[in-house]
């Protein structure tokens, strides 16, 4: 069973009043999300972005409003690294993405109190030129000798909208983090209709 952080994420989500957006999916014809061979293109009625290589959607975590990741060969793991792309809505323009950030970091780090871990953000952007910010928490590994569970959070910030990438990472294995940073990195916003 995937252990997603859903409590810290949920939290964090409703304390700043955030509301998803159904992000439909094409029901139609061959998805190419499910073709892990090559990287590909995968468009969302919000936007664009490139699934990397090795990865695929996971109908069995997916749902309308999140679209799930996994490695190929993974998919029956008890706790598959994976990555999770949403769209949700917010009350901050996209010139205010420095108060959306605030909010952001406030709310997780008085949800990561009682965890055992350490909380870093960065800001950067991503290949289109929208505001990507990218928090990391690394939790302590619960046993000695054990790895930690590391939760990245990437936020693309768009007009009183975001596109969230949550990636979990349970083994450790660096590829995964390089994977999530290629999809958030591609993001494109599709245009106002």
């Amino acid at each position: 069973m995937f252990c997603f952080r859903k409590s810290l994420v949920l939290c964090c989500l409703l304390a700043l009043g955030l509301v998803f957006v159904l992000a439909g999916c094409d029901g139609g014809q061959a998805d190419p999300a499910y073709d892990a061979s090559a990287d590909r293109t995968v468009e969302q009625d919000f936007g664009a972005y490139t699934v990397p290589e090795g990865w695929l959607k996971s109908d069995k975590y997916s749902s309308e409003d999140k679209v799930f990741y996994v490695m190929s060969g993974h998919e029956e793991d008890e706790q598959p690294d994976n990555i999770s792309v949403e769209m949700g809505t917010n009350r901050y323009s996209a010139d205010e993405h420095l108060q959306f950030r605030d909010a952001i970091v406030r709310q997780l780090a008085v949800q990561m109190s009682g965890v055992k871990g350490m909380l870093t953000g960065d800001g950067t952007f991503t290949d289109n030129g929208d505001v990507l910010y990218i928090l990391t928490m690394t939790e302590e590994p619960a046993e000695e000798g054990g790895q930690g569970i590391v939760t990245r959070q990437y936020y693309i910030v768009g007009e009183k909208r975001y596109v969230l990438v949550h990636l979990t990472i349970f083994s450790g294995d660096e590829a995964v983090q390089q994977a999530a940073d290629k999809l958030a990195k591609s993001f494109v916003w599709a245009a106002a209709e």
